[in-house]
């Protein structure tokens, strides 16, 4: 039975975990139009597709947003900062239930954690490699943030000649890490199995699914053919 402590946390992890997962989607539906947009303009339906695209972007950038958002005392989030603030917060609690098995270490490894000093906790060394492990990605989140308030916030004060460019590469990056982020609270606090042996995060395996019945949607209205799908398909994220 789950304490008080971790059915908030596992809240707040789970609405993560939806974002992360969404992020994914928009993604790869982004990424299946663009794979085939030569043959997509040359159908007739390039206008349209263009526009499915800039409103998957817009979704990508304000979840993206959710995910990293800091936390206010107006109204309670799901995000990392979030989760980051309220495990330091109840920190003697969840150092009272913490798991220090050999998937809890090793996902620890991956943000840089090499040896425990007398006394540390996995709480302890979670938090602290993890502060040093987001403040590598703070250029990134700045970027963020500035598109996000392009989309919602303050449209009419930011300029398009101003806007960052971001790439693919940078945003799979940031989600990989919010993954491990996710990982390590599964395994150390609520029990639960979300990476394989190697530490690799399997919970976003149906984030493929919608974009490929949009290669399936291609192929049988003879926009591509199947070995295009096929090939398509083998770019996707999870």
């Amino acid at each position: 039975m789950k304490t008080d402590i971790q059915v908030a946390l596992h809240e707040i992890a789970d609405g993560i975990r939806s974002d992360i997962f969404k992020s994914y989607e928009a993604i790869n539906l982004f990424q299946m139009v663009s794979a085939n947009a030569p043959d997509i303009n040359d159908s007739g339906f390039g206008i349209f597709f263009g526009r499915f695209q800039s409103i998957l972007q817009e979704q990508i950038t304000l979840l993206l947003s959710k995910i990293f958002e800091k936390p206010s005392s107006e109204f309670p989030l799901k995000s990392i900062p979030a989760a980051e603030k309220f495990i330091i917060e109840n920190r003697q609690a969840f150092i009272q239930i913490e798991s220090n098995d050999e998937t809890v270490l090793m996902l620890l490894r991956k943000l840089g954690y090499k040896m425990a000093k007398r006394g540390d906790t996995i709480t302890d060394v979670f938090c602290k490699y993890w502060q040093h492990h987001i403040g590598e990605m703070k250029s990134v989140r700045q970027k963020i943030e500035m598109l996000r308030s392009k989309v919602s916030a303050h449209h009419e004060n930011i300029s398009e000649k101003f806007l960052p460019d971001i790439s693919l590469l940078e945003i799979l990056k940031l989600l990989e890490r919010a993954k491990n982020f996710l990982a390590i609270i599964d395994s150390a606090y609520l029990g639960l199995v979300s990476v394989d042996y190697e530490g690799n995060y399997f919970v976003n395996s149906e984030s493929k699914t919608t974009s490929l019945f949009l290669k399936n949607l291609l192929v049988k209205a003879n926009i591509i053919d199947l070995r295009k799908g096929r090939e398509s398909a083998k770019g996707l994220h999870e």
